[in-house]
């Protein structure tokens, strides 16, 4: 039986060298892949994977571990790949603009460095060379339970950034059936999509997918991408952006197969409280620095 084979329930990364070098990072609740060098695409968005298992998944379809037939097609009712990644963003890919003028796209990943493999969570960063020069580097992080990870795209100091606007998108083209219920947030700067059932392969329930922004980033937007992604963008960049982290977002996705989330509202839902908890989150980690600083000063005082 495949389930059988299945490892348990953890968060994994890593490279898919049996499937043209893919980049995977899964969970108990999701799956994406980034296009390895292997399979040259001709465009560089973040592809996902659905799941019904809270076991590993995605490494044994893309390691060929066992004979899963079509991908497309729901296996055993474990999970399948039913998201379509064209010249959009998919589900967190990066796109730039400068001058008005979107920049061609950069192509599959070029180098990787696993930095955690356990149970609780994975991390890893992910290298892209940039056609106008330099290095993109998006740095990925995947905790257990949540149908979210964080992502941050810092740039190296060779990137001609003035002038440069970056975004991470979510892929919204009807040609892709990336349709269904939207919610849009500009003030909080959240895409979240409970996409109709698709008819690629027959009717397997509905994808969902969002974006949102962590609110330790600058000032932000969100912009319309030219191939189908609603793009949380930054300011155009300047000098002192070189070398440093610009742009920080979450990027997930889940399945009403898995039996988390019914419909548009529950799924809506739940995005805007990870938004507020994210939010929290960076409230207390700036509070607590602040007290920290504090008491620092305090104590030099009373000497």
């Amino acid at each position: 039986m495949i389930a059988a084979i299945l490892i348990a329930t953890t968060c994994l990364c890593g490279e898919a060298p049996e499937r043209a070098n893919d980049f995977f990072w899964e969970n108990d609740r999701t799956g994406f892949r980034a296009y390895g060098p292997g399979d040259v695409h001709k465009w560089s968005g973040i592809d996902v994977f659905n799941k019904a298992t809270t076991n590993n998944f995605v490494v044994h379809l893309l390691r060929g571990h066992g004979d899963y037939g079509n991908w497309h097609k729901n296996v055993n009712g474990l999970g399948m790949d039913d998201y379509a990644v064209g010249p959009g963003r998919g589900v967190g890919g990066v796109a730039f603009r400068k001058d008005g003028k979107w920049l061609p796209d950069y192509g599959n990943w070029v180098a990787y460095r696993i930095l955690t493999n356990c149970e609780e969570h994975c991390s890893f960063e992910l290298d892209y060379k940039l056609p106008i020069g330099g290095t993109m580097t998006l740095g990925i992080v995947l905790e257990k339970g949540s149908s979210f990870f964080i992502e941050t795209v810092t740039l190296s100091e060779d990137v001609p950034v003035e002038g440069l606007e970056v975004g991470i998108g979510l892929d919204l083209s009807a040609e892709r059936e990336h349709t269904g219920d939207l919610f849009v947030d500009e003030k909080k700067l959240i895409v979240s999509l409970f996409e109709k059932p698709h008819n690629r392969e027959g009717e397997e329930g509905s994808m969902m997918n969002a974006i949102f922004a962590l609110p330790i980033s600058g000032k932000l937007s969100l912009a319309d991408e030219p191939n189908g992604a609603k793009m949380i963008m930054t300011k155009p960049l300047t000098w002192i952006d070189r070398g440093c982290s610009v742009l920080t977002v979450c990027a997930g996705a889940d399945w009403t197969e898995a039996g988390r989330f019914r419909d548009a509202k529950s799924w809506h839902d739940y995005v805007r409280g990870e938004q507020v908890a994210s939010e929290q989150s960076v409230a207390r980690m700036f509070k607590a620095m602040i007290d920290s600083k504090f008491r620092t000063q305090k104590k030099g005082k009373d000497k």
